[in-house]
This record gives structure tokens, sequence and C-alpha cells, in this order.
């Protein structure tokens, strides 16, 4: 299984997606997250791990090519605001594309628009995944949902909440579950994302 992670814009958690969802296939399979951002913020938080801390391998697009097919599922962390030909090429080459977003940056507009442009992908299968969702007593989450849901985009069930546990985790390279009892309710998000994906 080949997942492809691209968001349209920074900072909606566009790589602890990949890297919690690889973790997530980790678990059924011999899995690579790829990492194509610039950033190599993938690669940088596997090395805060010291080895120790994720349950997959971390590569950069560039030296894995030859090795994808040793591997049961590969993660794609794409780089940030992709061109539209990209994001096409993307959508066309994976099983499934995540385009994480936050109820704060109310993207519809965006998002409307790769759905246009994607609709000309007869093979693309895609949703948006709503990340940072601030807790209760905020509608923003729900808000942002039910926005989505009228505009036709396609959306996973689960949701990603916002969570310091994320940025505790990242600064030690290990797994928000690994962050205490809050970082367990919060990976249960990407459980429920991973199974909405996998269960296919």
């Amino acid at each position: 299984m080949i997942i492809t992670i691209a968001s349209l814009k920074g900072g909606v958690g566009k790589t602890t997606t990949a890297i919690h969802l690889a973790a997530f296939l980790a678990a059924k399979g011999k899995t690579l997250l790829l990492d194509n951002d610039p950033s190599k913020y993938a690669i940088g938080y596997d090395a805060n791990s010291d080895g120790q801390g994720l349950p997959f391998d971390v590569l950069p697009m560039a030296r894995a090519m030859n090795r994808i097919t040793q591997y049961d599922h590969v993660v794609i962390d794409t780089e940030a605001r992709p061109s539209d030909d990209d994001l096409t090429d993307y959508a066309s080459g994976c099983d499934m594309l995540v385009v994480p977003t936050t109820p704060a940056a109310m993207p519809i507009e965006g998002l409307v628009l790769l759905a246009n442009k994607l609709s000309v992908v007869p093979e693309a299968d895609w949703r948006a995944l709503l990340t940072i969702v601030p807790p209760f007593p905020s509608t923003q989450g729900r808000e942002t949902r039910e926005a989505l849901v009228e505009a036709k985009i396609p959306l996973f069930e689960a949701e990603i909440p916002r969570a310091v546990a994320f940025d505790h985790a990242s600064k030690a390279g290990v797994l928000v579950s690994e962050m205490g009892s809050r970082g367990k309710e919060v990976w249960a998000g990407y459980e429920a994302v991973g199974r909405e994906i996998y269960g296919q």
C-alpha cells in the first residue's frame, strides 16, 4: 500500500501525519517513510530517536527508489504546497492521498479547487483529514467539518485533536503514543484514520 501525504499550506501536521500513519502501517507489515520534503523533518524526527523510537524505516526519496519493492507499505511525505501537476501525479500514483487541514485555516476554497482538479484523475482516491482540532468548547472542528461535507469534500470520519503531546514526541523522536495518557488518547485518532484507510 502506498499512502501519500500532501498539504495545501504549511503548519497543518503533514509530517506528523506521515509519521503516525507509517507507524500504524508498520504493525501490518514492513513500512518505509519516504521524506520528499526539502525540510527533511521526518529524517530529523527519526534522528532524534537515536534509532530507538520509530518502528519503520525513514529515507530521503532520492536514496530509496531502488528499495521500495522491499516494503509492504510506503508512506510519502511530500513537499509543502505542491504544484497542481504534482498533486495530480501524487493522486494517480498512490492508493490514498491524504490532505491534512486545520479548522483554523478554513481552506475550503482550496479543497474545492483540489477536488475539481482531481475529478479528472479517475483513479484518484483522496480525503481531507482534519488536524489540530481544538477541544470543546471550541466549535471550529464541527463547523469546518460541516462546511467540508456541504462542499462535498471527501473527508475522514476520524480527526486529530490539538495536543502538546505532539510537540513533546517530536523533540524526543518518538511516537505520540509514548507521551503518557494524553499521548495515547490522541494516538487513537491516527489509529482510527489508519483503520479507515487499511480497512478498504
